[in-house]
């Protein structure tokens, strides 16, 4: 019996050390493949969602890159675009003139400020529309338009005269309904004007509008 205790008492130890070394190797890791390979698991997914990460930067960075380079070029074609339209397309070649009697084409040529070759929407039409006005008296009004590509189209109206006013120096002013200037010193009163007395013009520049005075004529 004695013998049997002790052969038990070393069982006993042997499984104690047999446990204690599972549980030193299991901490470790070294004896337990579930664990490892959950750890290889986890660090594997981190990696792939790094790269995932990366990716969409890089295809972020491609789509701006594009749209830049979108940008710049639309610029670069609307610039260039532009300054061809105003140095080599749209070129005045043709200039349509209508609506004068008073004046001949050349008349109102040498008026006109828009000149063939000129840009067709570089030209100041509303300035050449009142140098006419002014140049050319009986020019009630007029309307100059641009024709593409490359036409410019004066439409002209004439003034009627109206009033007449006779000059101390016995000579006559003629002026049409807003007492614009048509005519200064005519010797001969127009016909069908109604004839101005007793008033002072004391600036008669033709192409604008009389300077009255209080002052009258005797």
């Amino acid at each position: 019996e004695q013998s049997k205790r002790v052969a038990s008492k070393q069982n006993n130890k042997k499984k104690n050390n047999s446990n204690v070394k599972r549980s030193a190797f299991d901490s470790t890791g070294i004896t337990n493949p579930s664990k490892k390979k959950s750890g290889n698991s986890n660090s594997h997914l981190t990696t792939q969602q790094q790269r995932i990460e990366q990716n969409k930067r890089r295809r972020q960075k491609q789509k701006i890159r594009k749209a830049v380079y979108a940008i710049v070029i639309a610029v670069s074609v609307i610039a260039v675009t532009a300054i061809l339209s105003l140095t080599v397309f749209f070129k005045i070649d043709t200039i349509n003139i209508s609506g004068n009697s008073r004046y001949t084409e050349q008349q109102v040529l040498s008026v006109l400020t828009v000149k063939p070759d000129d840009n067709l929407f570089a030209s100041d039409l509303s300035k050449a529309e009142e140098n006419l006005k002014q140049g050319l008296p009986y020019i009630y009004d007029v309307e100059i338009k641009r024709g593409f590509p490359s036409t410019i189209n004066v439409n002209i109206r004439e003034a009627n005269i109206i009033y007449s006013v006779k000059n101390n120096d016995k000579t006559y002013t003629i002026l049409d309904s807003d007492l614009k200037v048509l005519q200064s010193g005519i010797g001969e009163k127009p016909k069908n004007a109604i004839t101005i007395k007793k008033l002072g013009i004391t600036g008669a520049l033709e192409g604008r509008i009389a300077e009255i005075s209080n002052a009258q004529h005797k």
